[in-house]
């Protein structure tokens, strides 16, 4: 499970963000060995057929990872019971967001998540006894850092139990940081304040829309990095084009 790959593996973790509601697109990123989907519920168009999208990830073995609409803990706690392998939290400002998000996620002492065993994720009750300790082992909780608070209080939060990774949003947090959406050097000084204050204390990720992206942030120490559906598309289509965008 990824939980364990994180704590275990010394690779980068590679992910695929998915806004679509295609189930067929999330098995062929199983087949094509990502780690990791991200199912977007925050701006994608997945939210009706989650359940659906989480079972194909499931069959194709790739941990599913939901991105819920904001700072929702009844919703972060609906998508584990639907099998997912955790949530990743967009927009996040304040640390009792992170701590909802955590008690909303993991059961008892650890959080205050409703224990049901007739859910897909203890596979309908089949799973019996072991599910509680699969369930704990495998339960992940990424925060988005992409707010200007988030960069003030990352110092802090990278002390909170609970939380797995921070993934870095490069393009709300260029936003944020009054560069509309397109990562320069105030992204740059930002990252390097990231990295330094994460260093040996939390892992964190990024997207990475490019492969020459996703090679510099591996060399600075991100231990997962994912793309999106589309990037790839695009960048299949400029190649399967010789390089024009146009012919």
């Amino acid at each position: 499970m990824l939980r364990e790959q994180m704590q275990l593996s010394g690779r980068l973790l590679e992910g695929l963000f998915m806004n679509g509601p295609g189930a067929d697109l999330v098995e062929m990123a199983g087949l094509a060995h990502f780690d990791f989907v991200v199912l977007d519920g925050e701006h994608g168009a997945v939210w009706p057929v989650l359940p659906e999208l989480i079972r194909a990830a499931r069959f194709r073995e790739v941990a599913a990872i939901v991105r819920v609409p904001k700072t929702r803990p009844e919703a972060m706690s609906q998508v584990m019971d639907w099998g997912a392998d955790g949530v990743l939290v967009p927009a996040v400002r304040e640390t009792i967001e992170i701590q909802r998000a955590v008690s909303a996620v993991r059961y008892p002492p650890e959080g205050e998540r409703g224990l049901a065993t007739s859910v897909a994720a203890a596979d309908y009750g089949w799973k019996g006894a072991a599910y509680l300790s699969e369930s704990r082992r495998k339960a992940l909780v990424w925060i988005q850092v992409e707010t200007v608070e988030a960069l003030g209080a990352l110092d802090t939060w990278a002390t909170l139990p609970g939380v797995d990774l921070f993934f870095v949003g490069p393009h709300d947090l260029s936003m944020a940081l009054g560069e509309e959406g397109h990562p320069g050097p105030r992204f740059e000084e930002a990252m390097q304040a990231i990295v330094g204050t994460l260093r040996g204390r939390k892992p964190w990720g990024i997207f990475a829309g490019a492969a020459a992206e996703r090679r510099h942030w591996e060399s600075v120490g991100a231990m997962a990095v994912a793309t999106s559906v589309p990037s790839i598309l695009r960048q299949g289509i400029a190649a399967w084009r010789g390089g024009n965008q146009h012919g």
